[in-house]
């Protein structure tokens, strides 16, 4: 009875322990998701007024329209996942996003400078000039930017489109929440970006 008993109890062990496992490999292995939202400016354009004797030249943009997000993580993974982005004209945009740490190295932001100059340097507002180029970028770069969010995404037609994003919760990534503005290589601005976990709409 006692050898039964000892059998028992060593079955239900492994089943508990199997049942564990698994349930921590589904925990794991779920991927966080969500949407946002931002508003499309139009490029810049150089308007001269005439009170001035030679013109005083300012700068315009037109609002034109909200733009929608979609994003997902790499499977549990909060520092990198997938981003889409829909224009109101209805062109999307697809790529990619990295939450800026200092376990990254400088080969993983090879595709984020990408078709910009390194560090993004000349698109200042509102990060300041911590990512200029020249010797040691990159680490003033991760040094001042780390537990924040980068994104590249590209069109069918090769425009290409810049995102960066201030994480609410670093320690969640995207999951708690971030806010930011994205450029167009056209000149277009995206401003007033915000996203937040939920259920993204893309399959």
């Amino acid at each position: 009875m006692t050898i039964k008993l000892d059998k028992l109890k060593s079955k239900a062990v492994s089943v508990f322990l199997v049942l564990w496992t698994f349930a921590l490999w589904l925990l794991g292995g779920c991927a966080s998701a969500g949407t946002g939202t931002g508003e499309l400016e139009s490029a810049s354009q150089q308007n001269r007024s005439s009170g001035a004797e030679n013109g005083s030249a300012t700068s315009t943009r037109q609002a034109l329209g909200p733009v929608h997000f979609d994003w997902k993580s790499d499977g549990p993974s909060v520092v990198r996942g997938q981003v889409r982005a829909i224009l109101p004209t209805g062109k999307i945009f697809w790529g990619q996003f990295m939450q800026v740490t200092s376990e990254t190295v400088e080969t993983d932001y090879a595709p984020y400078w990408r078709g910009w100059n390194p560090g993004w340097y000349g698109w200042n507002t509102p990060w300041g000039t911590y990512g200029m180029g020249g010797d040691g970028y990159y680490q003033r770069f991760v040094t001042h930017y780390s537990g924040r969010v980068i994104a590249t995404l590209r069109a069918q037609d090769g425009t290409r489109m810049r995102c960066r994003f201030v994480l609410a919760s670093p320690s969640n990534g995207l999951a708690g929440s971030g806010q930011g503005d994205c450029q167009l290589s056209t000149g277009e601005q995206i401003n007033d970006v915000a996203l937040m976990e939920g259920q993204r709409q893309w399959k």
